[in-house]
Protein backbone atom coordinates (compact mmCIF):
# COMPACT_ATOMS: atom_id res chain seq x y z
CA UNK A 1 0.00 0.00 0.00
CA UNK A 2 1.24 3.62 -0.70
CA UNK A 3 1.93 6.18 2.37
CA UNK A 4 0.04 9.53 2.18
CA UNK A 5 3.40 10.77 0.58
CA UNK A 6 3.85 8.48 -2.48
CA UNK A 7 0.02 9.46 -3.11
CA UNK A 8 1.06 13.05 -2.45
CA UNK A 9 3.96 12.81 -5.18
CA UNK A 10 1.15 11.27 -7.85
CA UNK A 11 -0.80 13.92 -7.22
CA UNK A 12 1.69 16.59 -7.95
CA UNK A 13 2.61 14.73 -10.82
CA UNK A 14 -1.52 14.53 -11.92
CA UNK A 15 -1.67 18.00 -10.78
CA UNK A 16 0.93 18.81 -13.78
CA UNK A 17 -0.05 17.13 -16.48
CA UNK A 18 -3.72 18.03 -15.76
CA UNK A 19 -2.08 22.00 -16.40
CA UNK A 20 -0.64 21.39 -19.28
CA UNK A 21 -2.97 19.20 -21.12
CA UNK A 22 -5.41 22.09 -22.20
CA UNK A 23 -1.94 24.04 -23.05
CA UNK A 24 -1.15 21.24 -25.25
CA UNK A 25 -4.55 21.46 -26.74
CA UNK A 26 -4.04 24.65 -27.36
CA UNK A 27 -1.02 24.25 -28.93
CA UNK A 28 -2.76 21.87 -31.38
CA UNK A 29 -5.60 24.81 -32.31
CA UNK A 30 -4.84 27.59 -34.65
CA UNK A 31 -4.74 31.22 -33.23
CA UNK A 32 -7.45 33.47 -35.08
CA UNK A 33 -6.15 35.77 -37.32
CA UNK A 34 -8.34 38.59 -35.90
CA UNK A 35 -11.61 40.40 -36.53
CA UNK A 36 -12.32 43.07 -39.11
CA UNK A 37 -11.26 46.25 -37.25
CA UNK A 38 -7.98 44.31 -36.34
CA UNK A 39 -7.42 43.84 -39.51
CA UNK A 40 -8.12 47.57 -40.71
CA UNK A 41 -5.38 48.80 -38.55
CA UNK A 42 -1.99 49.44 -39.95
CA UNK A 43 0.02 46.51 -39.46
CA UNK A 44 3.68 47.01 -38.01
CA UNK A 45 6.49 46.94 -40.28
CA UNK A 46 7.76 43.58 -40.55
CA UNK A 47 11.19 42.45 -39.11
CA UNK A 48 13.30 42.58 -42.76
CA UNK A 49 14.78 39.29 -42.06
CA UNK A 50 11.61 37.66 -41.76
CA UNK A 51 9.63 40.43 -44.36
CA UNK A 52 8.91 37.44 -47.12
CA UNK A 53 8.81 33.23 -47.36
CA UNK A 54 12.14 33.75 -49.02
CA UNK A 55 13.08 36.10 -46.54
CA UNK A 56 12.08 34.12 -43.79
CA UNK A 57 13.94 30.77 -45.90
CA UNK A 58 17.16 32.26 -46.06
CA UNK A 59 17.46 33.24 -42.50
CA UNK A 60 16.85 30.38 -41.30
CA UNK A 61 19.08 28.23 -43.81
CA UNK A 62 22.29 30.36 -43.12
CA UNK A 63 21.16 31.59 -38.88
CA UNK A 64 21.44 27.08 -38.35
CA UNK A 65 24.52 26.85 -40.75
CA UNK A 66 26.11 29.27 -38.64
CA UNK A 67 24.25 28.65 -35.46
CA UNK A 68 25.35 24.79 -35.72
CA UNK A 69 28.15 23.35 -33.17
CA UNK A 70 27.87 26.66 -31.43
CA UNK A 71 26.94 27.95 -28.28
CA UNK A 72 26.63 31.54 -29.14
CA UNK A 73 22.87 32.62 -27.98
CA UNK A 74 22.67 35.67 -30.67
CA UNK A 75 23.05 33.21 -33.49
CA UNK A 76 20.27 30.33 -32.16
CA UNK A 77 18.22 33.60 -31.68
CA UNK A 78 18.06 34.20 -35.07
CA UNK A 79 17.09 30.74 -35.99
CA UNK A 80 14.46 30.83 -33.20
CA UNK A 81 12.67 33.55 -34.58
CA UNK A 82 11.79 31.76 -37.72
CA UNK A 83 9.96 29.14 -35.92
CA UNK A 84 6.48 29.28 -34.02
CA UNK A 85 7.18 27.78 -31.10
CA UNK A 86 7.10 29.69 -27.40
CA UNK A 87 10.38 30.92 -26.00
CA UNK A 88 9.23 29.09 -22.90
CA UNK A 89 10.15 26.05 -25.00
CA UNK A 90 14.02 26.63 -24.16
CA UNK A 91 16.43 24.25 -25.58
CA UNK A 92 13.72 22.19 -27.86
CA UNK A 93 13.25 25.18 -30.26
CA UNK A 94 17.08 24.05 -31.15
CA UNK A 95 16.20 20.46 -31.21
CA UNK A 96 13.14 21.32 -33.93
CA UNK A 97 15.31 23.40 -35.63
CA UNK A 98 18.13 21.46 -36.53
CA UNK A 99 15.32 18.41 -36.97
CA UNK A 100 13.68 20.67 -39.67
CA UNK A 101 16.83 21.54 -41.27
CA UNK A 102 17.49 17.78 -41.56
CA UNK A 103 14.21 17.41 -43.24
CA UNK A 104 15.11 20.27 -45.93
CA UNK A 105 17.82 18.52 -46.45
CA UNK A 106 16.34 15.52 -47.92
CA UNK A 107 13.93 17.59 -50.27
CA UNK A 108 16.89 17.91 -52.06
CA UNK A 109 19.49 20.90 -53.10
CA UNK A 110 17.10 23.57 -54.07
CA UNK A 111 17.76 27.47 -54.69
CA UNK A 112 15.43 29.31 -52.41
CA UNK A 113 14.70 32.03 -54.87
CA UNK A 114 12.90 29.48 -56.62
CA UNK A 115 10.52 27.64 -54.17
CA UNK A 116 9.49 30.93 -52.20
CA UNK A 117 8.02 34.36 -52.94
CA UNK A 118 10.03 37.81 -52.30
CA UNK A 119 8.40 40.59 -50.80
CA UNK A 120 6.78 42.31 -53.77
CA UNK A 121 5.38 38.44 -55.03
CA UNK A 122 4.11 38.08 -51.68
CA UNK A 123 2.14 41.57 -51.52
CA UNK A 124 0.97 41.01 -55.04
CA UNK A 125 -0.63 38.04 -54.26
CA UNK A 126 -1.77 39.14 -50.72
CA UNK A 127 -0.48 36.13 -49.05
CA UNK A 128 -0.51 35.15 -45.70
CA UNK A 129 -0.07 31.64 -45.61
CA UNK A 130 2.61 29.80 -48.07
CA UNK A 131 2.87 26.04 -48.48
CA UNK A 132 6.54 25.34 -48.96
CA UNK A 133 6.17 21.81 -49.33
CA UNK A 134 4.81 19.41 -50.96
CA UNK A 135 2.01 22.14 -52.73
CA UNK A 136 4.55 24.91 -53.83
CA UNK A 137 2.70 27.13 -55.91
CA UNK A 138 5.55 29.56 -56.49
CA UNK A 139 7.00 29.13 -60.33
CA UNK A 140 10.05 26.68 -60.90
CA UNK A 141 9.38 24.83 -57.64
CA UNK A 142 8.09 21.72 -59.49
CA UNK A 143 11.80 20.96 -60.63
CA UNK A 144 14.01 21.87 -57.15
CA UNK A 145 11.39 19.01 -55.25
CA UNK A 146 11.93 15.05 -56.26
CA UNK A 147 8.34 14.28 -58.36
CA UNK A 148 8.56 10.51 -56.62
CA UNK A 149 8.20 12.40 -53.02
CA UNK A 150 5.14 14.76 -54.47
CA UNK A 151 3.33 12.04 -56.32
CA UNK A 152 -0.69 11.88 -55.45
CA UNK A 153 -0.26 8.32 -54.40
CA UNK A 154 1.87 9.59 -51.66
CA UNK A 155 0.15 10.02 -48.38
CA UNK A 156 2.44 12.66 -46.50
CA UNK A 157 2.06 12.69 -42.88
CA UNK A 158 2.75 16.59 -42.91
CA UNK A 159 3.32 19.56 -44.88
CA UNK A 160 6.15 22.54 -44.44
CA UNK A 161 4.10 25.72 -43.94
CA UNK A 162 5.13 29.80 -43.55
CA UNK A 163 2.51 31.68 -41.72
CA UNK A 164 2.39 35.41 -42.07
CA UNK A 165 1.84 37.00 -38.19
CA UNK A 166 1.25 40.88 -38.35
CA UNK A 167 3.47 41.20 -35.56
CA UNK A 168 6.08 39.42 -36.13
CA UNK A 169 6.79 38.53 -39.69
CA UNK A 170 6.81 35.28 -41.70
CA UNK A 171 7.74 32.05 -39.45
CA UNK A 172 7.11 27.97 -39.92
CA UNK A 173 4.08 27.29 -38.07
CA UNK A 174 2.97 25.38 -35.13
CA UNK A 175 1.30 22.64 -37.16
CA UNK A 176 4.83 22.45 -39.75
CA UNK A 177 6.90 21.93 -36.40
CA UNK A 178 4.53 18.89 -35.47
CA UNK A 179 4.52 17.43 -38.72
CA UNK A 180 8.61 18.14 -38.50
CA UNK A 181 9.54 14.11 -36.85
CA UNK A 182 6.67 12.37 -39.25
CA UNK A 183 7.87 14.01 -42.01
CA UNK A 184 11.09 13.22 -41.07
CA UNK A 185 11.03 9.17 -40.72
CA UNK A 186 8.39 9.51 -43.97
CA UNK A 187 11.25 10.58 -45.93
CA UNK A 188 13.90 8.53 -44.75
CA UNK A 189 11.55 5.22 -45.21
CA UNK A 190 11.40 6.14 -48.87
CA UNK A 191 15.54 6.51 -49.04
CA UNK A 192 15.14 10.44 -49.36
CA UNK A 193 19.24 11.40 -47.84
CA UNK A 194 20.63 14.64 -47.03
CA UNK A 195 22.60 16.15 -49.70
CA UNK A 196 24.83 17.12 -46.93
CA UNK A 197 26.80 15.49 -44.66
CA UNK A 198 25.45 14.79 -41.21
CA UNK A 199 27.69 13.64 -38.53
CA UNK A 200 26.06 12.86 -35.59
CA UNK A 201 22.71 10.28 -35.62
CA UNK A 202 20.39 11.22 -32.74
CA UNK A 203 19.74 8.44 -30.31
CA UNK A 204 16.12 9.02 -31.30
CA UNK A 205 16.66 8.25 -35.21
CA UNK A 206 18.53 5.03 -33.67
CA UNK A 207 15.72 3.65 -31.63
CA UNK A 208 13.44 4.39 -34.50
CA UNK A 209 15.64 2.07 -37.45
CA UNK A 210 15.45 -0.50 -34.76
CA UNK A 211 11.73 -0.51 -33.75
CA UNK A 212 9.12 -2.33 -35.77
CA UNK A 213 7.41 -0.32 -38.82
CA UNK A 214 3.55 -0.67 -37.23
CA UNK A 215 5.04 1.83 -34.32
CA UNK A 216 6.14 4.25 -36.62
CA UNK A 217 2.71 5.56 -37.42
CA UNK A 218 1.82 8.71 -36.20
CA UNK A 219 -0.52 8.47 -33.11
CA UNK A 220 -1.63 11.36 -31.66
CA UNK A 221 0.10 15.50 -31.33
CA UNK A 222 2.72 14.23 -34.17
CA UNK A 223 4.29 11.67 -31.91
CA UNK A 224 4.31 8.05 -33.24
CA UNK A 225 3.58 5.14 -31.48
CA UNK A 226 7.28 4.09 -30.37
CA UNK A 227 7.66 7.46 -28.81
CA UNK A 228 4.69 7.13 -26.64
CA UNK A 229 5.56 3.77 -25.59
CA UNK A 230 9.15 5.36 -24.64
CA UNK A 231 7.40 8.57 -22.72
CA UNK A 232 4.93 6.09 -20.76
CA UNK A 233 8.62 3.82 -19.76
CA UNK A 234 10.33 7.29 -19.15
CA UNK A 235 7.47 8.20 -16.47
CA UNK A 236 8.40 4.54 -14.75
CA UNK A 237 11.60 5.37 -14.61
CA UNK A 238 11.29 8.51 -13.03
CA UNK A 239 8.84 7.08 -10.26
CA UNK A 240 11.54 3.99 -9.56
CA UNK A 241 13.86 7.09 -9.48
CA UNK A 242 11.14 8.87 -6.95
CA UNK A 243 11.38 5.93 -4.90
CA UNK A 244 14.90 4.42 -4.64
CA UNK A 245 16.11 8.56 -4.55
CA UNK A 246 13.95 8.84 -1.01
CA UNK A 247 15.98 5.60 0.41
CA UNK A 248 18.95 6.71 -0.67
CA UNK A 249 18.64 10.08 0.39
CA UNK A 250 17.20 9.58 4.24
CA UNK A 251 20.38 7.00 4.82
CA UNK A 252 22.59 10.28 3.68
CA UNK A 253 20.60 12.66 5.67
CA UNK A 254 20.78 10.11 8.90
CA UNK A 255 24.57 9.59 8.27
CA UNK A 256 25.63 12.97 7.82
CA UNK A 257 23.43 14.19 11.39
CA UNK A 258 24.28 11.03 12.99
CA UNK A 259 27.43 12.73 15.49
CA UNK A 260 24.97 15.46 16.15
CA UNK A 261 23.41 15.62 19.39
CA UNK A 262 19.97 16.29 17.86
CA UNK A 263 19.86 13.84 15.90
CA UNK A 264 16.76 13.47 13.02
CA UNK A 265 14.23 11.09 13.75
CA UNK A 266 13.44 8.29 10.92
CA UNK A 267 9.73 10.67 10.09
CA UNK A 268 12.10 13.74 9.63
CA UNK A 269 14.77 12.09 7.15
CA UNK A 270 12.20 10.84 5.54
CA UNK A 271 10.08 14.27 5.19
CA UNK A 272 13.52 15.64 3.96
CA UNK A 273 14.21 12.76 1.48
CA UNK A 274 11.02 12.78 -0.20
CA UNK A 275 10.99 15.98 -1.91
CA UNK A 276 14.65 15.62 -2.58
CA UNK A 277 13.52 12.40 -4.51
CA UNK A 278 10.93 14.36 -6.32
CA UNK A 279 13.65 16.50 -7.92
CA UNK A 280 15.73 13.51 -8.77
CA UNK A 281 12.55 12.11 -10.50
CA UNK A 282 11.84 15.08 -12.58
CA UNK A 283 15.33 15.94 -13.81
CA UNK A 284 15.62 11.74 -14.73
CA UNK A 285 12.51 12.95 -16.88
CA UNK A 286 13.43 16.27 -18.34
CA UNK A 287 16.66 14.60 -19.42
CA UNK A 288 15.11 11.03 -20.81
CA UNK A 289 12.64 13.34 -22.52
CA UNK A 290 15.15 15.11 -24.74
CA UNK A 291 16.10 11.15 -26.18
CA UNK A 292 13.45 9.93 -27.76
CA UNK A 293 12.89 12.96 -30.49
CA UNK A 294 9.94 14.29 -29.78
CA UNK A 295 9.96 18.12 -30.93
CA UNK A 296 7.31 21.49 -31.34
CA UNK A 297 4.30 21.88 -28.71
CA UNK A 298 4.29 18.37 -27.31
CA UNK A 299 7.72 19.00 -26.46
CA UNK A 300 7.62 22.12 -24.99
CA UNK A 301 4.33 21.11 -23.19
CA UNK A 302 6.24 17.57 -21.50
CA UNK A 303 9.28 19.58 -20.49
CA UNK A 304 6.70 22.56 -18.99
CA UNK A 305 5.17 19.80 -16.87
CA UNK A 306 8.37 18.23 -15.76
CA UNK A 307 9.96 21.62 -14.96
CA UNK A 308 6.60 22.23 -12.63
CA UNK A 309 7.30 18.88 -10.88
CA UNK A 310 10.89 19.95 -10.99
CA UNK A 311 9.65 23.59 -9.36
CA UNK A 312 7.25 21.55 -6.87
CA UNK A 313 10.02 19.56 -5.79
CA UNK A 314 12.70 22.47 -5.33
CA UNK A 315 9.87 24.02 -2.91
CA UNK A 316 8.65 21.56 -0.99
CA UNK A 317 12.19 20.66 -0.64
CA UNK A 318 13.47 24.05 0.36
CA UNK A 319 10.48 24.03 2.83
CA UNK A 320 11.42 20.97 4.42
CA UNK A 321 14.79 21.94 4.95
CA UNK A 322 13.51 25.16 6.59
CA UNK A 323 11.32 22.86 8.85
CA UNK A 324 14.29 20.85 9.23
CA UNK A 325 16.79 23.11 10.43
CA UNK A 326 14.13 25.69 12.51
CA UNK A 327 13.47 22.49 14.55
CA UNK A 328 17.34 21.58 15.27
CA UNK A 329 17.44 25.22 15.86
CA UNK A 330 14.61 24.90 18.21
CA UNK A 331 16.35 22.45 20.41
CA UNK A 332 19.22 24.00 20.56
CA UNK A 333 17.88 27.03 21.55
CA UNK A 334 15.85 25.69 24.51
CA UNK A 335 19.34 24.72 26.05
CA UNK A 336 20.20 28.46 25.90
CA UNK A 337 20.00 30.90 28.87
CA UNK A 338 18.94 33.58 26.72
CA UNK A 339 15.62 33.97 24.86
CA UNK A 340 16.93 35.66 21.74
CA UNK A 341 17.64 32.47 19.75
CA UNK A 342 13.94 31.57 20.61
CA UNK A 343 12.92 35.05 19.37
CA UNK A 344 14.73 34.55 16.64
CA UNK A 345 13.67 31.29 15.82
CA UNK A 346 9.91 31.52 14.25
CA UNK A 347 11.04 34.91 12.60
CA UNK A 348 13.96 33.46 10.56
CA UNK A 349 11.26 30.02 9.53
CA UNK A 350 8.85 32.95 8.19
CA UNK A 351 11.08 34.76 6.55
CA UNK A 352 12.72 31.88 4.72
CA UNK A 353 9.60 30.72 4.12
CA UNK A 354 8.16 33.44 2.26
CA UNK A 355 11.18 33.74 0.58
CA UNK A 356 10.90 30.14 -0.96
CA UNK A 357 6.66 30.99 -2.02
CA UNK A 358 7.90 34.03 -3.91
CA UNK A 359 11.13 32.03 -5.63
CA UNK A 360 8.42 29.29 -6.91
CA UNK A 361 6.00 31.95 -7.94
CA UNK A 362 8.70 34.00 -9.80
CA UNK A 363 10.12 31.02 -11.59
CA UNK A 364 6.51 29.08 -12.50
CA UNK A 365 5.14 32.50 -14.12
CA UNK A 366 8.25 32.34 -15.62
CA UNK A 367 8.30 28.75 -16.82
CA UNK A 368 4.38 29.40 -18.59
CA UNK A 369 5.47 32.57 -20.06
CA UNK A 370 2.95 34.87 -17.55
CA UNK A 371 5.26 37.94 -17.05
CA UNK A 372 5.14 38.83 -20.54
CA UNK A 373 1.59 39.32 -20.26
CA UNK A 374 1.08 40.47 -16.79
CA UNK A 375 3.88 43.32 -16.76
CA UNK A 376 2.43 45.31 -19.49
CA UNK A 377 -1.20 44.76 -17.74
CA UNK A 378 0.39 45.94 -14.82
CA UNK A 379 2.54 49.05 -16.23
CA UNK A 380 -1.13 50.42 -17.24
CA UNK A 381 -2.21 50.74 -13.46
CA UNK A 382 0.31 53.24 -12.13
CA UNK A 383 -3.08 55.08 -10.54
CA UNK A 384 -3.89 52.06 -8.54
CA UNK A 385 -0.06 51.33 -7.91
CA UNK A 386 0.21 55.04 -5.82
CA UNK A 387 -2.92 54.06 -3.72
CA UNK A 388 -1.17 50.89 -2.71
CA UNK A 389 1.84 52.53 -2.17
CA UNK A 390 -0.15 54.33 0.27
CA UNK A 391 -2.18 51.93 1.65
CA UNK A 392 1.12 50.08 2.17
CA UNK A 393 2.50 52.64 4.28
CA UNK A 394 1.00 50.72 7.91
CA UNK A 395 2.41 47.44 6.39
CA UNK A 396 5.92 49.28 5.66
CA UNK A 397 6.33 50.85 9.27
CA UNK A 398 5.03 47.62 10.85
CA UNK A 399 8.13 46.24 9.26
CA UNK A 400 10.72 49.01 9.78
CA UNK A 401 9.08 48.39 13.36
CA UNK A 402 9.99 44.96 13.52
CA UNK A 403 13.30 45.34 12.81
CA UNK A 404 13.49 48.25 15.44
CA UNK A 405 12.99 45.94 17.76
CA UNK A 406 15.11 43.28 16.50
CA UNK A 407 17.77 45.94 16.73
CA UNK A 408 17.10 47.59 19.81
CA UNK A 409 15.33 44.81 21.83
CA UNK A 410 13.50 46.21 24.26
CA UNK A 411 12.07 43.16 25.42
CA UNK A 412 12.36 39.45 24.05
CA UNK A 413 9.98 36.48 23.92
CA UNK A 414 8.89 35.32 27.50
CA UNK A 415 9.25 38.63 29.13
CA UNK A 416 6.07 40.46 30.55
CA UNK A 417 5.53 43.72 29.24
CA UNK A 418 2.64 46.64 29.56
CA UNK A 419 1.69 48.97 26.76
CA UNK A 420 -0.95 50.89 26.21
CA UNK A 421 -2.89 48.99 29.14
CA UNK A 422 -2.31 45.87 27.69
CA UNK A 423 -0.10 43.62 30.16
CA UNK A 424 1.13 40.07 29.06
CA UNK A 425 4.02 37.70 28.22
CA UNK A 426 5.96 38.23 25.06
CA UNK A 427 4.53 35.16 23.29
CA UNK A 428 5.81 35.54 19.51
CA UNK A 429 7.74 39.18 17.57
CA UNK A 430 7.17 38.84 14.05
CA UNK A 431 8.06 41.35 11.26
CA UNK A 432 4.63 42.74 11.66
CA UNK A 433 3.55 42.29 14.77
CA UNK A 434 4.25 40.91 18.14
CA UNK A 435 1.77 38.72 20.41
CA UNK A 436 1.30 39.13 23.79
CA UNK A 437 -0.43 36.54 26.67
CA UNK A 438 -2.47 38.42 29.09
CA UNK A 439 -3.20 36.94 32.18
CA UNK A 440 -6.20 36.08 31.31
CA UNK A 441 -4.85 33.93 28.67
CA UNK A 442 -6.21 36.29 25.79
CA UNK A 443 -3.79 36.96 22.93
CA UNK A 444 -3.17 40.21 21.92
CA UNK A 445 -1.71 41.20 18.45
CA UNK A 446 0.49 44.68 18.52
CA UNK A 447 1.11 46.02 15.03
CA UNK A 448 5.41 46.82 15.51
CA UNK A 449 4.92 50.13 14.53
CA UNK A 450 2.71 51.31 17.24
CA UNK A 451 4.89 49.50 19.80
CA UNK A 452 8.35 51.64 18.12
CA UNK A 453 6.65 54.76 18.77
CA UNK A 454 4.83 54.68 22.25
CA UNK A 455 6.26 54.10 25.54
CA UNK A 456 6.75 49.94 26.58
CA UNK A 457 6.93 49.11 30.35
CA UNK A 458 9.34 45.80 30.22
CA UNK A 459 8.62 44.32 33.59
CA UNK A 460 10.34 41.26 32.96
CA UNK A 461 13.52 42.92 33.11
CA UNK A 462 13.36 44.81 36.49
CA UNK A 463 16.04 43.34 38.97
CA UNK A 464 13.60 42.99 41.84
CA UNK A 465 10.51 43.63 42.60
CA UNK A 466 9.55 46.31 45.33
CA UNK A 467 6.68 45.51 48.05
CA UNK A 468 5.75 48.06 50.02
CA UNK A 469 2.60 47.35 52.53
CA UNK A 470 0.88 48.99 55.55
CA UNK A 471 0.14 46.71 58.77
CA UNK A 472 -2.27 48.63 60.96
CA UNK A 473 -2.99 47.90 64.48
CA UNK A 474 -5.23 49.48 66.99
CA UNK A 475 -5.56 52.58 68.95
CA UNK A 476 -5.20 51.01 72.19
CA UNK A 477 -1.99 49.52 71.83
CA UNK A 478 0.46 50.79 74.33
CA UNK A 479 3.74 52.10 72.67
CA UNK A 480 6.01 49.78 74.16
CA UNK A 481 3.81 46.71 72.30
CA UNK A 482 4.15 48.87 69.37
CA UNK A 483 7.72 48.87 69.28
CA UNK A 484 8.18 45.55 70.11
CA UNK A 485 5.56 44.63 66.82
CA UNK A 486 7.87 46.82 65.18
CA UNK A 487 10.91 44.98 65.70
CA UNK A 488 9.36 41.92 65.46
CA UNK A 489 8.74 42.49 61.69
CA UNK A 490 12.34 43.58 61.57
CA UNK A 491 13.45 40.22 62.74
CA UNK A 492 11.03 38.31 60.66
CA UNK A 493 12.56 39.72 57.47
CA UNK A 494 16.08 39.01 59.10
CA UNK A 495 14.87 35.14 59.22
CA UNK A 496 17.38 33.20 56.97
CA UNK A 497 14.63 31.64 54.76
CA UNK A 498 12.98 34.97 54.31
CA UNK A 499 16.54 37.10 54.15
CA UNK A 500 18.18 35.72 51.41
CA UNK A 501 15.46 37.00 48.66
CA UNK A 502 14.97 40.26 50.31
CA UNK A 503 18.25 42.64 50.59
CA UNK A 504 19.45 42.37 46.92
CA UNK A 505 22.38 44.73 45.46
CA UNK A 506 21.81 46.53 42.53
CA UNK A 507 24.25 47.79 40.88
CA UNK A 508 26.90 47.75 43.84
CA UNK A 509 24.23 49.55 46.22
CA UNK A 510 22.22 47.34 48.96
CA UNK A 511 18.41 47.97 49.78
CA UNK A 512 18.06 46.53 53.40
CA UNK A 513 13.89 46.18 54.44
CA UNK A 514 12.48 49.42 55.81
CA UNK A 515 10.28 49.02 59.00
CA UNK A 516 9.35 51.95 60.55
CA UNK A 517 5.74 53.63 62.54
CA UNK A 518 4.60 55.91 59.91
CA UNK A 519 1.35 57.51 60.90
CA UNK A 520 -1.64 58.03 62.81
CA UNK A 521 -4.89 56.74 60.50
CA UNK A 522 -8.48 57.66 60.39
CA UNK A 523 -8.56 54.31 62.31
CA UNK A 524 -5.46 52.57 62.90
CA UNK A 525 -1.70 52.86 64.25
CA UNK A 526 0.21 52.20 60.85
CA UNK A 527 3.26 50.57 60.63
CA UNK A 528 4.94 50.46 56.80
CA UNK A 529 6.65 48.17 55.83
CA UNK A 530 9.24 48.15 52.50
CA UNK A 531 11.60 45.46 51.09
CA UNK A 532 12.96 44.63 47.59
CA UNK A 533 12.57 40.55 46.49
CA UNK A 534 15.12 40.19 44.40
CA UNK A 535 13.82 37.93 41.91
CA UNK A 536 11.56 39.51 38.64
CA UNK A 537 9.53 36.24 39.10
CA UNK A 538 6.09 37.03 40.05
CA UNK A 539 4.90 34.16 41.42
CA UNK A 540 7.69 33.63 43.17
CA UNK A 541 7.73 36.70 44.76
CA UNK A 542 3.79 35.93 45.70
CA UNK A 543 5.05 33.03 47.12
CA UNK A 544 7.86 34.98 49.10
CA UNK A 545 5.25 37.61 50.52
CA UNK A 546 2.49 34.81 51.23
CA UNK A 547 5.29 33.63 53.87
CA UNK A 548 5.99 37.15 55.54
CA UNK A 549 2.31 37.86 56.00
CA UNK A 550 1.75 33.96 57.70
CA UNK A 551 5.16 34.66 60.10
CA UNK A 552 3.51 38.39 60.95
CA UNK A 553 0.11 36.71 61.66
CA UNK A 554 1.35 34.80 64.05
CA UNK A 555 4.09 36.12 65.43
CA UNK A 556 1.24 39.23 66.33
CA UNK A 557 -1.05 36.84 67.83
CA UNK A 558 1.35 35.06 69.94
CA UNK A 559 2.23 38.96 71.45
CA UNK A 560 -1.26 39.86 71.55
CA UNK A 561 -1.22 42.85 69.19
CA UNK A 562 -4.30 43.16 67.59
CA UNK A 563 -5.11 43.98 63.54
CA UNK A 564 -7.42 47.06 63.43
CA UNK A 565 -10.22 47.59 60.49
CA UNK A 566 -12.08 50.13 59.61
CA UNK A 567 -14.42 51.60 62.68
CA UNK A 568 -16.61 54.54 62.89
CA UNK A 569 -17.67 55.98 66.79
CA UNK A 570 -20.86 57.92 66.66
CA UNK A 571 -22.05 60.72 69.56
CA UNK A 572 -25.33 61.43 70.21
CA UNK A 573 -25.56 64.96 71.51
CA UNK A 574 -28.34 65.57 74.26
CA UNK A 575 -31.20 67.26 73.85
CA UNK A 576 -31.73 70.16 76.59
CA UNK A 577 -34.86 71.11 76.62
CA UNK A 578 -35.44 67.09 77.20
CA UNK A 579 -36.02 65.74 80.64
CA UNK A 580 -34.72 62.41 79.58
CA UNK A 581 -31.47 61.80 80.98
Amino acid sequence: MWGNCERRTLLVWIACAGLCWPMLLAAQTPLPSGDADASAEAAPEDDPDLASPLDTLITFLKGIEAAEGSDDDQQWATVYKTLEIPESAGESRRDAALRLRQVLNRLGKFDPERVAPDSEQTAEARLERFELFPDNSHPGATAQFDSRLTGPHQELPGRIVLAHDPELGWRFDAETIEAINPLFGWLEERGARSHRREDETPLADVIRERVPEWTKRGFFLGMEVWQWVMLTVILILSVMAYWLGTMIFAGLIGLIWSRMKSSPTAAERRRVARPLALVLGAVVFILLLKLIGIIGSALAVFLLAGRLVLVAGATWTAWSFTNFLMNLWTRRASDTDTTFDDMLVPLVRKTLKAIIIVWAIIYIAEAIDVLNFVTPLLAGFGLAGLAVSFAAQDVIRNLFGGMTIFLDRPFQVGERVIFEGYDGVVEEIGFRSTKLRTPDGHLVTVPNGAITNHCVENIGRRPSIRRDFQVGVTYDTPPEKLKAGIEAIRGILEESEIRQQIHPRVDGDEFPPRVFFQEFADSALVIRVLYWFSSPDYWAYVEHAERVNLRILEKFNEMGIEFAFPTQTVHLAKDAESDEP
